[in-house]
C-alpha cells in the first residue's frame, strides 16, 4: 500500500510511518521540518531505497498539500491511504494566546485537514 502520513517528522505520524514501512508498505512523508524528514527518509530506506521519500510542506499551505501528493503519484504510481496526523498545539492559557498562534493553528489541525483530503 501506498499511504501519504502528514505530520511524520516526530510524533503520531513518525510512528506510523515506522510501522508502515515495517509492515512493507511506501509511504509520503510530509511535515514541515525537511531534515526531520530526509533523516527520517533515510533510516526507513536503509540499504533498499525507495520505501520512503519526502515532500516537505504544511499542510496549512494548499500549494504544499498538492504537492505533496504529486510527489506520492510520481514516485509510486498512486497513493491508497491517508494518514493526516499534523498538528499543532499551543501550551499557552488561552487568555494569553496571541492572535498568530491561533491562526497557525487553524491553519495545521482545520484547514490542514480538509486540504489534504
Amino acid at each position: 500500500m501506498n499511504i501519504l502520513i502528514t505530520g511524520s517528522s516526530s510524533g503520531i505520524g513518525e510512528t506510523i510511518a515506522r510501522c508502515a514501512v515495517a509492515a512493507g508498505h511506501q509511504v509520503v512523508l510530509m511535515a514541515r521540518r525537511a531534515s526531520l524528514l530526509q533523516a527520517l527518509a533515510e533510516e526507513l530506506n536503509g540499504p533498499a531505497p525507495g520505501r520512503a521519500i519526502t515532500s516537505p510542506g504544511d499542510v496549512g499551505i494548499s500549494v504544499d498539500c498538492e504537492q505533496a501528493v504529486k510527489d506520492g503519484l510520481e514516485a509510486f504510481g498512486d497513493l491508497e491511504a491517508l494518514v493526516n496526523a499534523a498538528g499543532t498545539w499551543v501550551e499557552t492559557p488561552f487568555s494569553a494566546v496571541t492572535y498568530e498562534e491561533i491562526v497557525r493553528f487553524v491553519h495545521t489541525d482545520v484547514t490542514g485537514a480538509l486540504q489534504i483530503s
